[in-house]
């Protein structure tokens, strides 16, 4: 009786991950100082499964682009100027992925500074199939390898689940990607639970793609020289652009006008620079 229910629930799990519509959950641990490698961050992301294709997102990322998409929608209808983002925290993890499941293309979409770039990909990854298997979350699964970014990866894929994707640009094998790691343990994606959605959403607004400037990999990476070197260039560009608007928001309980915001935001961005020195893709920030 045990192993028949058992059998029962494994048909049961496999058909609901099947399903069309699937929001797969992923706790995401990465070390983005390589000289501090005791400092892990982690943030839980979203691979938003539907026929059509994918939307890889960090969840935070979600919830911050909504909240300042409504607070800049209300003040077009109220002519608010200033704005109080004391208690809202932004996600660690700013890069989306999106798989095109009709044209096997998969296009990642990075800032640098108030610009958004998309970069397009549509080669398949190079995987080496192993015979070693484990399971996750009582979910049978097989190893895998690739080269990819300047980095050695490892995947455990399920077999049983019929859906050719996984975290970030990895997509490809015989079944989804449960988890995935680079072989230095820098950068780790873990499958953590599913729900399944009764109709495909959207997860950002769709503003953002049609925003997205089209670059190759070289482009972006002289796009990310330059900032390196002036990263307040483009902030200081639009608050030259003539506006009479005066804006000013509150960040944990100051109070800043457009100025101090540009001198604060080169400063952080300094700062970011200088400790996220191992991002997850090597060869886009060399």
């Amino acid at each position: 009786m045990k192993k028949i229910l058992l059998f029962c629930f494994s048909v049961f799990l496999i058909t609901l991950f099947n399903a069309q519509n699937n929001r797969f959950f992923y706790e995401y641990n990465f070390k983005l100082d390589s000289l501090h490698r005791d400092s892990i961050k982690t943030e839980m992301m979203v691979l938003e499964v539907s026929p059509k294709g994918s939307h890889f997102i960090s969840h935070k990322k979600v919830v911050y682009d909504s909240t300042l998409t409504a607070s800049f929608k209300n003040s077009q209808n109220t002519g608010q100027t200033h704005f109080d983002f004391t208690h809202l925290r932004p996600a660690e993890v700013n890069f989306q992925v999106i798989k095109n499941y009709t044209d096997y293309k998969t296009s990642v979409y990075l800032p640098i500074s108030s610009e958004n770039f998309k970069l397009e990909y549509s080669q398949p990854l190079p995987w080496k199939i192993l015979p070693e298997k484990s399971a996750i979350e009582g979910i049978k699964v097989q190893k895998a390898t690739v080269d990819a970014m300047g980095r050695s990866w490892i995947a455990w894929f399920a077999e049983e689940i019929q859906i050719q994707d996984g975290p970030y640009r990895f997509s490809g094998l015989p079944g989804l990607i449960l988890k995935l790691e680079d072989s230095k343990g820098d950068h780790i994606f873990v499958f953590k639970g599913n729900r399944k959605l009764k109709e495909e959403s959207s997860l950002t607004n769709t503003n953002f793609f049609r925003r997205s400037i089209a670059v190759t990999d070289e482009k972006f990476n002289q796009q990310w020289q330059a900032y390196k070197k002036d990263p307040a260039k483009n902030m200081r560009a639009k608050g030259n652009s003539g506006s009479s608007v005066v804006v000013s928001a509150s960040f944990d309980g100051k109070s800043l006008d457009s100025n101090d915001m540009i001198k604060q935001i080169e400063k952080e961005a300094k700062e970011e620079i200088t400790k996220n020195n191992n991002p997850i893709d090597l060869t886009l920030y060399k």
